[in-house]
């Protein structure tokens, strides 16, 4: 969904995007550029870039409302999977099965910011949570990995994260294989520091 909620853009696997008017459920604009299926689509935060994946290993920037396409961001090996845009819309989280990358969207032109990271794939993209293969519950901020929580061996991870952000922390949930869940209460301000080193 567009954040005015009046559009919503929808991928397929004839590597086209639709943009539609939710009003009228009519398609008003389609998008042409990707050469396998799509797999995610996200609206930036103020509504003026889509980002788009797919199975043809690219991630693509488009502007909305023209239909254009801005930039075709490359680098992945992998077909891309997932993809979220930062809360403040100038960085671009893309994941495939085997690699994440951060991209910095404020330079021109866009450039990946980190090196390769493999995450398994229990992420949270709208709010770039993730746990990592390492045992860590990262989060991005500044473009940057931080680590926040250490979730030990006898809880391994078995879902998705799933964030909600408050005005001064976030709760992050995720489900194990031995039927415990997680509950996170994580501050804000603290996103750069060692939280806990055990669950809470």
């Amino acid at each position: 969904f567009s954040p005015d909620r009046l559009h919503l853009a929808s991928g397929s696997v004839d590597h086209t995007i639709q943009l539609w008017d939710l009003r009228s459920g009519v398609s008003i604009i389609k998008l042409e550029g990707h050469s396998d299926q799509v797999n995610t689509i996200a609206f930036s935060p103020e509504g003026l870039c889509l980002a788009s994946c797919s199975d043809d290993q690219t991630v693509q920037l488009w502007d909305p409302m023209s239909g254009t396409s801005i930039t075709t961001l490359e680098g992945h090996f992998h077909p891309v999977l997932e993809l979220a845009f930062s809360l403040d819309g100038g960085t671009l989280i893309s994941q495939s099965k085997k690699e994440t990358f951060i991209w910095d969207l404020t330079s021109q032109p866009s450039h990946c910011l980190s090196p390769v990271v493999t995450p398994r794939l229990f992420v949270d993209m709208t709010q770039l949570f993730w746990y990592h293969q390492d045992q860590w519950i990262q989060v991005l901020q500044d473009g940057h990995a931080r680590w926040i929580c250490y979730i030990p061996p006898c809880h391994q991870p078995s879902t998705n994260i799933v964030v909600l952000i408050q005005q001064t922390y976030s709760q992050v949930v995720v489900g194990c294989d031995d039927g415990h869940m997680i509950i996170l209460a994580v501050p804000h301000h603290l996103f750069s520091q060692y939280l806990s080193e055990e669950p809470v």
